[in-house]
């Protein structure tokens, strides 16, 4: 289960589309301390059909936030830059800065900005494939549910799709009945908010 402290985000205007990209740092490849080694190129090639596709629809909304690790992020800006001059890129150090300014947010990776995004209610898609992470087959079941919900995604088409019919009343296609009672499902079993020692105490140390 995730743990994190999910501090309230400042609302702002949410009028934006927030993209989270992802990489493999640099020492998991020198070491491979990643049983499942991710490269870095292979990463982001997966991602440009549905930078391109978003681009065309959402230029004026479309916010991409970079790899915090500084020789990805070098890398990914400038072939993000090849597609679009105009892309806009999140300058927030803080994700929950962004989040809170994010009508719908795209994210990259399943890791804890998926899961805040998540525990916030913020519409959210996950784009990955499966060949790229590991899930516990005890909680694949959580998974499938948000795939078949339109929750987790692997095809760019398919997005583009979902984003051109629901965005501009996309609070509408997030609550419908039977994708808010997996998001709930999954929220339940997944996403821990409070002070980090306090759960950290109850959850664990009580086992």
């Amino acid at each position: 289960k995730g743990i994190f402290y999910l501090r309230k985000p400042k609302i702002n205007k949410k009028n934006f589309l927030l993209l989270v990209m992802n990489s493999n740092p640099t020492f998991q490849h020198m070491i491979r301390s990643n049983l499942i080694l991710t490269n870095n190129i292979e990463l982001h090639n997966f991602h440009l059909n549905l930078i391109k596709l978003l681009m065309k629809n959402f230029t004026d909304k479309l916010v991409v936030r970079l790899p915090k690790f500084h020789e990805q992020k070098i890398f990914y800006k400038k072939e993000i830059l090849k597609i679009n001059k105009n892309v806009i890129f999140d300058k927030n150090i803080e994700f929950l800065d962004s989040l809170g300014r994010a009508k719908a947010v795209i994210t990259s990776y399943d890791a804890t900005p998926f899961l805040q995004s998540l525990n916030f209610n913020t519409p959210t898609i996950g784009y990955w494939e499966s060949k790229y992470g590991m899930i516990n087959p005890k909680m694949l079941n959580y998974f499938n549910d948000l795939k078949k919900n339109d929750i987790l995604v692997s095809n760019e088409n398919k997005i583009n799709d979902i984003l051109i019919k629901n965005f501009d009343t996309i609070e509408n296609w997030w609550e419908k009945s039977n994708r808010l009672k997996v998001i709930n499902k999954f929220r339940n079993n997944f996403c821990k908010d409070g002070k980090f020692e306090t759960v950290f105490k109850n959850d664990f140390l009580k086992r």
